[in-house]
């Protein structure tokens, strides 16, 4: 298959109908508030933002799409994605919010205590599974992408405050309704049947933003 697409339940028809594989961007937020961490791929899916069921049912699509028409697909649950360009804003990650404050020398503000943990992939480990997911022969299978790492809040914007070498406080405010407490991928799936490695620690990635 030398031809492939990303997308949702709509490439998935176009790719039926010009036999192209599709490499699909779910998200870690299909799991909800995870039972147990790591997340594994076969966990409860319970989402609690009209994001994740948006995200749940293209995931449903692809697969289904796979086992009844032979279009070869291959979902990608994403966890925390950031890197070079990502916007801060209402919808920007985290990361670029944390580091545009630093680099301000603004308050790098938290919601709620900081406890609350994720699991950060830099845009360059995501590429290479996008990559190896458009040639494997696993094909019908959703993988976790993450770096299989957790990280606290307050880990976060300690790390970017020592990286910008920034004089921003920490401030925290109260915590967003629905957050989710704990995150983490188990992407040992991904490591057999895709070869996947992330090769970006955070520090390192955190670094290319602000160079």
């Amino acid at each position: 298959m030398g031809r492939y697409i990303t997308g949702c339940s709509l490439k998935s028809v176009i790719a039926r109908e010009r036999d192209f594989r599709v490499v699909l961007a779910s998200s870690a937020a299909i799991y909800g508030h995870p039972e147990t961490l790591p997340v594994n791929e076969p966990d409860r899916k319970t989402p609690t933002s009209p994001y994740g069921i948006d995200k749940l049912t293209v995931d449903h699509y692809a697969r289904t799409y796979n086992d009844l028409y032979d279009v070869e697909t291959v979902v990608l649950r994403y966890v925390n994605i950031y890197g070079p360009r990502q916007r801060a804003g209402d919808y920007g990650g985290v990361v670029s919010i944390f580091r545009d404050q630093a680099l301000a020398d603004d308050p790098i503000t938290i919601d709620g205590d900081g406890t609350q943990t994720r699991d950060f992939v830099h845009i360059e480990d995501i590429v290479e599974a996008n990559i190896r997911a458009a040639t494997t022969d696993h094909v019908g299978e959703a993988y976790n992408i993450g770096r299989g790492e957790q990280t606290s809040i307050n880990e976060l914007a300690e790390t970017i405050r020592e990286v910008t070498d920034s004089a921003s406080s920490i401030t925290r405010t109260d915590p967003r309704p629905g957050d989710i407490e704990a995150s983490v991928a188990d992407i040992s799936k991904a490591r057999r049947d895709l070869g996947f490695e992330p090769s970006v620690s955070l520090r390192e990635g955190l670094k290319t933003l602000v160079e």
